[in-house]
């Protein structure tokens, strides 16, 4: 069977002592990871990646890299973690994806590779373990404030999907331990006419009445919004705007040309909005004085969107707990590989 096209990328070549291999396994993309480690500090060596929807049998696809990295770099994997977009199952043991038609067994991938240890999280677990090892400019400050020690964060993020996770510290291990949550698929909550007009707007796209979080906060809900932009105002054609349609309306155009064209400006400003209100809401259901946390590819393409007022403002805005949302931190992970770093932190405490 013909190994399938994927990309490469050496990130170091910095000689560790130990390795282990990891994957993002997303409704778009998967990513695969070398991490090393040297002086305790963990490092990405090398990523691989696939479309996600070319993985019809991801044991198979596993097998073919473990044998093209060990022909290609020498290094024989036994450990490694699979952070994937989807809930896990109690025993940790079989995962299937959300957004995709894709599942993971561990007895399969123990059984069938190179593997003696596997072990599958959650994709956000994953991206909250990755925060503890981030430094720099891995990291953008969105919104200042006091993060409390020891007291519980909170992580989200849009992608194909919207996930998140929750940061409890543990006294024992004196670490933050990562919860999964599945609130992308919450009711999404409305306040005003025009976000009315919006919800029904996506109830008739998607042929069902549920709307959730995900419908707004995801790169179908850009499209959502940029679609929706275009009912409330005639914006004038552009180059840009041309090109966004002839994609079919692709959400990685609509967030390139935000500073170029009027109406992917409109989309993103109302996405903006959204993301502002989803992270209040997050860090208020939790308490999350700790910090709150966005990851995501829309993210870590656009950090510095994050700082605009109209997320800060939507952020802070409560009849009551402003006071405590003007005190908490929002820091954007700019860093589009964390979710590797988190999983290499699991994988080399196995």
């Amino acid at each position: 069977m013909k190994m399938l096209d994927f990309n490469q990328k050496i990130h170091s070549k910095v000689q560790c002592t130990s390795h282990v291999l990891v994957g993002d396994i997303g409704g778009t993309t998967t990513d695969f990871g070398i991490l090393g480690k040297k002086n305790g500090k963990i490092i990405l060596l090398v990523s691989i990646h696939y479309k996600s929807r070319d993985i019809t049998n991801f044991t198979s696809v596993v097998a073919d890299m473990l044998a093209y990295v060990k022909g290609e770099f020498g290094w024989t994997l036994r450990h490694a973690c699979f952070a994937a977009a989807c809930p896990i199952s109690k025993n940790a043991t079989v995962c299937n994806l959300t957004n995709l038609n894709l599942h993971i067994r561990k007895t399969d991938l123990c059984r069938k590779t190179s593997l003696r240890h596997v072990t599958l999280i959650n994709d956000f677990q994953a991206i909250a373990y990755g925060v503890s090892v981030l430094r720099g400019k891995q990291l953008v400050n969105a919104k200042r404030g006091k993060s409390v020690e020891k007291a519980p964060r909170v992580v989200l993020g849009a992608g194909t999907g919207l996930g998140k996770g929750i940061l409890l510290y543990d006294d024992k291990k004196k670490i933050y331990v990562p919860f999964s949550s599945e609130g992308g698929h919450t009711p999404l909550p409305i306040i005003n006419k025009e976000e009315f007009q919006l919800l029904e707007f996506i109830r008739k796209r998607k042929k069902h009445n549920y709307v959730e979080w995900e419908d707004v906060l995801s790169g179908r809900g850009l499209v959502h919004m940029y679609l929706f932009a275009g009912t409330k105002k005639k914006f004038t054609k552009t180059k840009y705007s041309k090109e966004v349609h002839s994609s079919g309306y692709n959400s990685r155009l609509i967030s390139l040309y935000k500073h170029k064209d009027k109406h992917c400006h409109a989309a993103f400003l109302m996405f903006l909005k959204f993301y502002g209100r989803c992270a209040k809401s997050f860090a208020l259901d939790t308490m999350a004085v700790g910090g709150v946390y966005i990851a995501g590819g829309i993210a870590a393409d656009n950090a510095e969107i994050f700082t605009h007022d109209i997320f800060r403002k939507e952020f802070t805005f409560s009849e009551k707990m402003g006071h405590v949302l003007e005190k908490i931190p929002v820091t954007v992970i700019a860093d589009y590989n964390v979710s590797l770093y988190g999983a290499a932190v699991v994988a080399f405490s196995k």
